[in-house]
């Protein structure tokens, strides 16, 4: 599954579009860490807000898996 880091307002797009396509999709927003974080199973794409896990990645220089 390809991890994508973008903002709130293009993620929200991005959920209309696969709402719109009848994607299988799970959505959910942390108010704790004020992000938004899509997972669409039809695209194979999981989009989130969230900067720390994009700087964790960077940090360790590999792959987050998701299943």
């Amino acid at each position: 599954m390809k991890i994508e880091y973008e903002t709130q307002k293009y993620i929200q797009g991005c959920i209309k579009t696969c709402e719109k396509n009848k994607h299988l999709q799970q959505v959910a927003f942390s108010t704790f860490h004020n992000c938004l974080t899509q997972v669409c199973f039809t695209c194979n794409v999981c989009r989130t807000s969230l900067p720390e896990l994009e700087q964790v990645k960077m940090k360790k220089n590999q792959s987050i898996k998701a299943y």
